[in-house]
């Protein structure tokens, strides 16, 4: 009886996976369809990032905007307004683009403080012009969120609420 149970087992998972491997590709973002959204949305000089498997950030200086793609070929165009050479976008529930021009915070910046409803949490800068902010606490339609952005000795180069 063990054995038959242990068999039934992994038959069961092999059609699991059988039909999780029909499904990923489909939700993966594709090369080649990303390319096509590109050229048929006109993004000049994209920056893409991918934040995961099945969604990527694309950024557009030349725009001001902050694409994001998904592999079911959905995508969201934000077109943003720099705010001290910080253009805010890419709204998702947990996450969020920023297209970075401001040199203080470029030459300075070592990390960035986001605080949503009054909590803050400190997480390392690199100096990345192009940023994908992740955080489970960011939530879509209305974020709430302010973003400092501190030097190495924890002072304050920006500060601004999206």
């Amino acid at each position: 009886m063990l054995k038959i149970t242990a068999i039934a087992g992994v038959i069961l998972l092999g059609i699991v996976r059988l039909f999780h491997d029909f499904d990923t590709p489909t939700k993966r973002v594709q090369p080649e369809n990303l390319n096509a959204f590109i050229q048929k949305e006109n993004i000049l000089n994209p920056k893409i990032i991918r934040l995961i498997d099945s969604k990527s950030y694309l950024f557009s200086d030349e725009m001001n905007t902050i694409y994001v793609y998904e592999g079911n070929g959905n995508s969201k165009i934000s077109y943003g307004v720099p705010r001290d050479g910080v253009v805010f976008g890419g709204l998702e529930k947990g996450s969020f683009g920023l297209i970075i021009h401001n040199n203080d915070i470029l030459q300075h910046g070592s990390y960035y403080r986001l605080i949503i409803d009054g909590e803050s949490k400190t997480y390392d800068y690199n100096r990345e012009t192009y940023l994908i902010v992740q955080d489970n606490r960011i939530w879509n339609p209305v974020p709430q969120v302010t973003i400092e952005f501190l030097s190495k000795q924890r002072k304050t180069l920006f500060k601004q609420t999206f």
